[in-house]
């Protein structure tokens, strides 16, 4: 009993580092300590939820209805957690369109109340029972893993095509 309060505190404090990460991301003036702290959020989240994955199909027989949530938040946070370490360099040298701020914003902000939803639910009678989640809670956090997985597939498509060298090799 102890490991488990023990275990479960762990994935619990992780989740709410990575929000915390979330907000040294969103208010820190430089664009270094920016970058960096939005890659920590994201790779402390993917941490706490693979750890609360883990401990729900140890404990639960409904492992694999419960999964897809997590499946669709850990994907999408991966993506875009592989294309923030990949394209890092041009982020920091705003060699990149506009409408990647924009989405980054929006798959930030998505990611934040997906993790709330994932937090509110820890303590609810209904997991510490069973080990699963309400329908509703289930059905939120898979649609805003979809719109997060839309999100991460439009970075990648601005990061990809849409580069720009901001007029830097050009002298007029």
């Amino acid at each position: 009993m102890a490991e488990e309060v023990w275990y479960s505190s762990i994935y619990k404090a992780l989740l709410i580092s990575s929000a915390v990460t979330f907000g040294i991301y969103a208010s820190s003036p430089s664009p270094v300590t920016s970058i960096n702290a939005l890659i920590a959020a994201y790779v402390i989240l993917m941490i706490g939820v693979s750890m609360l994955m883990v401990y729900i199909f140890n404990r639960s027989a409904n492992a694999s209805s419960a999964a897809v949530p997590f499946l669709l938040m850990l994907a999408s946070t991966g993506f875009i957690t592989r294309l923030l370490i990949t394209y890092k360099d041009d982020i920091l040298n705003h060699r990149v369109s506009d409408g990647f701020y924009n989405f980054n914003n929006i798959s930030v902000i998505l990611i934040l109340i997906q993790t709330y939803f994932i937090y509110s639910e820890l303590g609810s009678p209904e997991f510490k029972e069973k080990l699963t989640f309400s329908k509703i809670t289930s059905g939120v956090v898979t649609m805003l893993g979809i719109l997060t997985g839309i999100c991460a597939y439009i970075l990648y498509t601005v990061l990809m095509y849409y580069k720009t060298d901001g007029f830097a090799n050009h002298s007029f």
